[in-house]
Formats: structure tokens, sequence, C-alpha cells
């Protein structure tokens, strides 16, 4: 009876002991971590120029200018663009193509580039811009004589930009920006072909009406 007696006065004064220590644990914290901080996302949509609808057709035009340092040249274009839903664009291109020679200190006439093109766009509606790929295809004319290749021959151009950017700057248009992409004129197709491939960066204007 005293030894059972000897071990509650033993648990009694362990508790006594314990719960002030407990007691005196600050409490935790429950103010959320930093990252829970941070402003919500946007949930306002970026206006696209054009209709508001967004897969409705709408009508609009280009104009655009860039450089290529591989085979120097310069470009200068005006187009005209059909946006057919938000996805796809398709377009018609006129540009002058000059070149430059002996290591960048002549320009030469180069080539007029006439060409169509497809435009897949991805939408991003809560960003001031989009996503675009773009594939160009048409003909190409010599401006300037060379051996084997005589001024006015008349080939093939392809083009292909696999990323630009078109940036929503108002209501009305777009500020376009291919950064790299791949044009290749090829003039003259008879006997030994004749081509000039450049790898591009860009910037244009698109607009569109409402």
């Amino acid at each position: 009876m005293n030894v059972k007696l000897g071990l509650f006065a033993l648990v009694g004064a362990l508790a006594i002991h314990v719960a002030p220590a407990r007691a005196d644990t600050p409490a935790t914290d429950n103010k959320p971590p930093a990252a829970n901080n941070l402003p919500p996302p946007p949930t306002k949509p970026v206006p696209e120029p054009g209709p508001r609808d967004p897969n409705k057709p709408t009508l609009g035009g280009f104009f655009g200018v860039g450089g290529a340092l591989s085979n120097g040249a310069f470009d200068a274009g005006l187009g005209l663009r059909v946006r057919a839903s938000k996805h796809w664009t398709f377009g018609i291109n006129a540009e002058w193509n000059p070149w430059l020679a002996y290591n960048g200190s002549i320009v030469r006439s180069g080539s007029f580039n006439a060409y169509g093109l497809a435009i897949y766009r991805v939408p991003l509606a809560y960003e001031a811009f989009n996503l675009r790929s773009t594939a160009s295809f048409g003909t190409s004319v010599l401006l300037l004589d060379l051996y084997g290749a005589p001024k006015y021959s008349t080939g093939l151009y392809f083009g292909f930009n696999p990323l630009g950017l078109e940036i929503k700057l108002s209501r009305l248009f777009y500020l376009v920006i291919d950064p790299l992409g791949l044009a290749y004129p090829i003039p003259h197709l008879k006997g030994v072909p004749f081509g000039y491939a450049q790898y591009r960066a860009s910037v244009g204007i698109e607009i569109y009406t409402h």
C-alpha cells in the first residue's frame, strides 16, 4: 500500500513540474508563409486589337523591317492580313530585300519577294502579349545581274519564324517581334540554282479594324 502511495505521489509531482513548462511554451505562429502574401493573379483579360469577339474574322494590315547578319541583308515590307479566328491569321506580303556585299561595305539591290503566309497564334488572355509561329511561301525576283543568274530571274521564296511575340499596344494594333527566323529567296532556278539564305530578326506593326 505504501509503495502504491509512493508511486502516485511521484507521478503527481512530475505532472505539477511539467505543466508549467508547457504553459510557458510560446504559441505557434499561425501566420501564412510569405508566398501566400503574393498578389493574386490578374483576372481581367487584356483586350486584343480588332473586334471584341476574338473568333470574328477581321481585316488588317502590316508594315515591318528586319535584318540578317549571316548573309547580310535588310528587308522592308507591306502586307495584308485576315485574322480568320483567334488561332489562325493568313496574309500576303511584298518586300524589298537588299543584300550586303564585300563584308557589308556595299548594299546590292538584292531581290523582290512576294509571298503568302500562315500564322498560328497562341492567345494569352491575361498577358500583354501573345505567341505565334509563321510559315511563308511565294516567289522571289532577282534585282541584279550575277554570274550565271541574270537580272529578273524568278524563282521561289521560303520563310519560317518558329516563335514570335505580338504585343498588345492598343485596341488597334500589335507590335510584332520575330527574334530569329529563316528567309530563303531562291530567285534563280535554272542550271545551278542560286539562293540567299538569311537568319533574320524583324519587327513590325499589325493593324486590325474593329
